[in-house]
């Protein structure tokens, strides 16, 4: 049996605001998607920045022992709509993070990304919701909320932050219902806060090759330290089918149905979990610095898992280069008078992994504030110790990066 697999891809709330509509009280305004999918190749430029936006000191998010999964591309959106706020050395810095040189030609770009990856029918769905959540007592120039609204299909929905607990539970309500409900966040803001930016990402597809749920069974899975716990695991056997490895890891991929495809990612057996760095395999990956080899039949087997956390992102953005918008150097002169600050980057993600396809939802927030305040050859790919994946869309573009420590469903 098929069932459609659910990715619920990022919400970033972030300090900034969009135009469009406004908010009342009792009500949110919701996302007018465009008229029809656009089949365009996305901007080579655009996919390369993205790629290596996606693995630069990604190895930061995952250290520790817990189960992670992160969307690049989620919090790329994000970082894309607040360019537009910032002004001077803010600005420089998001530029160079980004891998862009002009944020005028990066909107439209980004638009056309937006356009091409929006998809929506019967079996397949992904779904962009872009929004500014403005505090009614400050202004917002109108050239910024149009680039947004114009750039990023935005919905502007103007708030009372005097209100902070009802504002934030109207936000969380619009992120879960265009997460499809998986994602049910606790978003807060305070009577300082200026704006909120969020954008979220839904996406829904079958497994390529249907998992045989008579053949999910009960086994050991391997942790770290010599320890050990109890996994269901889906099994399939593919026949003549390739894998990809470098000097540390092996790339199997399953393909989805319309989407594209979800790599797993396991590290070579000499070598130990803890000093590997998934961003040297994924580089490889994108720089074509993988070996191909085909196997007579492949053995797979996967955990089915559920993944739920919270990241804060200000320590990793940092690394990245972007120190002044989180202090007192903050401009966001292009967003507002105001005197501002980005005082919170947030990103929860859920991913479902089952015998169907994968099911998952992220948001990601930044926060505002104001600065006042073989027989044959059989190769075992058994996924029964610690391991990494990736889903990437057609274009290559990387939606979600992650790690199991753990599988537990």
């Amino acid at each position: 049996m098929k069932i459609r697999v659910y990715l619920l891809y990022g919400v970033l709330l972030l300090a900034l605001l969009l135009g469009c509509n406004i908010l009342k009280a009792d009500r949110i305004e919701n996302i007018v998607y465009p008229e029809k999918h656009i089949k365009e190749p996305v901007n080579t430029s655009t996919k390369e920045a993205i790629q290596s936006f996606s693995i630069n000191n990604i190895d930061m998010l995952f250290m520790g022992v817990d189960n992670v999964c992160y969307s690049p591309l989620s919090l790329y959106f994000g970082l894309s709509m607040l360019a537009n706020s910032t002004d001077n050395n803010s600005l420089n810095q998001i530029k160079i993070a980004l891998n862009i040189d002009d944020v005028a030609i990066h909107n439209k770009q980004m638009q056309q990304l937006y356009q091409s990856l929006y998809t929506q029918s019967d079996q397949t769905a992904f779904l962009i919701a872009n929004s500014l959540w403005v505090n009614k007592n400050v202004d917002i120039f109108n050239e910024y909320k149009q680039k947004i609204a114009d750039n990023y299909y935005g919905v502007i929905n103007k708030m009372d932050f005097t209100k902070p607990k009802e504002a934030g539970v109207l936000i969380s309500k619009w992120i879960s219902e265009n997460t499809n409900h998986l994602i049910k966040p606790q978003v807060t803001v305070y009577p300082s806060t200026i704006a909120m930016l969020v954008n979220s990402i839904y996406l829904k597809d079958l497994w390529y090759y249907d998992f045989d749920e008579r053949l999910t069974k009960e086994d050991i899975f391997y942790l770290v330290n010599n320890q050990t716990t109890i996994a269901s695991f889906m099994n399939m056997m593919l026949y003549s089918y390739d894998i990809w490895e470098d000097d540390s890891s092996i790339f199997v991929s399953l393909p989805l149905q319309e989407f594209g495809e979800m790599f797993f990612i396991l590290t070579k057996e000499d070598l130990l979990f803890e000093d590997y760095q998934i961003s040297h395999s994924l580089n490889n990956y994108f720089n074509n610095g993988l070996t191909r080899k085909t196997v007579d039949t492949l053995s797979l087997k996967i955990p089915k898992c559920n993944v739920e956390n919270d990241l804060y992102l200000i320590d990793y953005l940092k690394s990245l280069g972007l120190t002044d918008i989180f202090g007192v150097n903050a401009d966001l002169s292009r967003m507002t008078t105001a005197d501002a600050y980005i005082s919170e980057v947030r990103q929860g993600t859920t991913f479902n992994i089952n015998e169907y396809g994968i099911e998952g939802a992220a948001y990601t927030s930044i926060r505002a504030d104001s600065a006042d305040d073989e027989t044959l050859d059989i190769f075992e790919f058994h996924l029964d110790r610690p391991f990494f994946f990736m889903v990437v869309n057609n274009d290559n573009i990387p939606v979600y990066i992650g790690k199991i420590m753990s599988p537990s469903y």
